[in-house]
């Protein structure tokens, strides 16, 4: 009797504890987690979309990444992110002039009028041309894990598979906006060019389980890069023919894609 008694406060316990976090998981929805795979569930125009992604991709995405495509498939019933690849990236800061050769930024120089005039002048200032001197001072990143536009890849039936039957490339370079062209140069020098993935032409694209009991019937597959993007600053210091300078601010913007996501929204063709 004792026994059965122990057994009845144990049981009791676990029922108490088991309350209590149904209580406290009641007030904020946590991600379902089921073999390592996460699913977050975003409630777009009145309908549940879920997004499942493994917990090692999730660290390589930013929640906004997660969020906006629910947002962009607002109708689809589960999105499945299944690869994340990363691009290897070389990164140098222009920390101070010191440390830049003035001479890679010398731009062509260019005549103005005929010199033969100035004489011994021209020789006395041994310049006889209007000219700039270009540095890159200063590059930062300002926002992080923007995802860019979506690529349609292939759309496949529930129960089939489907191959391209070709090579495909897709790609997304990094930009650099704003100062002159050997400015633009020194800041692309110092990201990646870009990302990129191809598919063999036998890579196969497989569609929803028929064993699944889900209304779904189409699933679609995407590909997108994800980027980093910032400012640069830097100066320009133009000579006159006499030798004098003035000195004038540059600036620009940059874009520089850094890995790329791939993803199947499922959904159901009436």
């Amino acid at each position: 009797m004792k026994k059965v008694f122990t057994i009845f406060v144990m049981l009791v316990l676990v029922l108490s504890m088991f309350s209590i976090t149904s209580l406290a998981s009641s007030k904020e929805k946590a991600p379902v987690v089921y073999n390592d795979v996460v699913t977050k569930e975003y409630d777009i125009n009145g309908n549940k979309v879920k997004v499942k992604i493994s917990k090692a991709n999730e660290q390589k995405l930013s929640p906004k990444v997660l969020k906006g495509l629910a947002e962009e498939f607002p109708n689809a019933s589960t999105i499945n992110i299944y690869n994340v690849g990363d691009m290897e990236v070389s990164e140098k800061d222009f920390t101070s002039q010191d440390n830049i050769n003035p001479n890679h930024h010398k731009a062509s120089q260019k005549k103005e009028g005929d010199f033969s005039t100035l004489g011994t002048q021209c020789s006395y200032y041994g310049l006889c041309t209007e000219h700039s001197h270009y540095y890159v001072t200063s590059k930062s990143k300002t926002s992080y894990g923007n995802r860019g536009p979506s690529r349609f890849l292939i759309s496949v039936a529930r129960g089939a598979e489907k191959t391209f039957g070709y090579q495909k490339t897709l790609s997304q370079n990094s930009s650099v906006t704003g100062g002159v062209s050997s400015m633009q140069s020194e800041v692309s020098a110092t990201i990646s060019s870009g990302v990129s993935k191809t598919w063999s032409s036998t890579y196969r694209f497989s569609g929803i389980s028929p064993e699944i009991i889900l209304p779904n019937n189409t699933r679609d597959f995407y590909w997108a890069g994800i980027f980093d993007s910032g400012n640069w600053k830097g100066r320009e210091d133009r000579y006159d023919k006499y030798g004098s300078y003035t000195s004038y601010n540059q600036s620009g913007n940059f874009t520089e894609y850094v890995r790329y996501v791939e993803w199947s929204v499922d959904y159901q063709v009436k």
